[in-house]
């Protein structure tokens, strides 16, 4: 799924989100020369741009439903287990996380965001206070959509 939203971006020069709701992008032909110009505008964000890529692609899509446990195992070449609310369970080498920021909305009070780092920012961040981290990612945030609001609880492993 990396490789295929990587392929797709691979000619997008700059991209930017006034919300969550509406992703919008300058997207350049390949060429030497008359580069010729369009626009792609996602009228519902991100997550069409990715439903795009699986119809495209012809990738079956397991699930699209509530996660109850993520359990990732720390030897890489073990499959990921994946419970769901109705009592389903999975294993994957790869999963795509979406979180709906609806669910600021639905819990005005608990705040709740989860983020993945790895590679080489993955080292760097282990010398940092878990202070410093979360101060890092807010700024970054905020930057995406002002409108973010502070998680009420933080846990930094």
């Amino acid at each position: 799924m990396r490789r295929l939203v990587d392929m797709n971006l691979a000619y997008i020069e700059h991209y930017e989100a006034s919300n969550l709701n509406e992703l919008s992008a300058k997207s350049y032909l390949k060429s030497d020369a008359d580069v010729e110009q369009c626009d792609l505008i996602l009228p519902i964000g991100l997550g069409s741009f990715i439903e795009q890529i699986v119809q495209r692609n012809h990738l079956l899509i397991q699930l699209n439903t509530i996660v109850t446990n993520i359990n990732i195992p720390t030897d890489k070449n073990d499959p990921i287990h994946i419970s769901t609310q109705d009592n389903r369970h999975y294993l994957s080498k790869y999963v795509l996380i979406t979180i709906s920021f609806g669910f600021f909305h639905c819990h005005p009070h608990d705040h709740m965001l989860t983020l993945f780092v790895c590679g080489k920012i993955s080292t760097e961040l282990e010398q940092q206070t878990d202070e410093e981290i979360i101060e890092q990612i807010f700024q970054c945030l905020k930057r995406i959509y002002s409108q973010i609001p502070k998680p009420t609880k933080w846990l930094v492993t």
